[in-house]
């Protein structure tokens, strides 16, 4: 017989996630070869094909399917939980500048990352050389290719399943 995951068990795991330390947000270069459709990414992942930076997420919560809802994702609308769900949102706010230039073709979320012993506390944007640790790959996934412009402040908003 299967065993299942309860739906305690399920509020229990979005607890310890949203109550985590070292939540960054890092986005990657991809590859070209997927341009302008990207493949599905492999479960076994562990990291980016090739990251760029690395930002801490600004905001955890509960949500919930909203039809109204502010927070707007291909999948749907949610809205704020103030009761625990087994919905967890992420919002990161990216600097005008991070990765400026670049071309974004994936993005993963990443929990119990450490940033260098030598790099400032205020920093919040990290290049690959700043990370210690890149902590685990929880959530990965690959978009068109997006040219990150200094007149566009990128914002990516994840609703997480669990």
């Amino acid at each position: 017989m299967a065993a299942i995951l309860t739906s305690a068990g399920t509020l229990y795991l979005a607890g310890l996630i949203q109550g985590s330390d070292g939540l960054y947000l890092a986005w990657g270069r991809g590859n070209p070869a997927w341009d302008p459709t990207p493949p599905d990414p492999p479960l076994e992942a562990t990291a980016l094909v090739a990251e760029i930076g690395r930002r801490q997420v600004s905001e955890v919560s509960y949500a919930m399917p909203d039809v109204n809802g502010e927070i707007v994702t291909p999948e749907g609308s949610y809205g704020i939980s103030m009761t625990p769900t087994s919905l967890l949102y992420f919002r990161t706010s990216f600097d005008l500048r991070d990765g400026a230039g670049e071309v974004i073709r994936e993005i993963g979320l990443f929990v119990g990352s450490e940033r260098g012993a030598d790099v400032p506390v205020a920093q919040q944007y990290l290049q690959p050389d700043d990370v210690d640790d890149p902590g685990t790959l929880m959530v990965l996934q690959r978009i068109p290719p997006v040219l990150q412009s200094e007149a566009v402040r990128a914002e990516f908003d994840l609703i997480l399943s669990l």
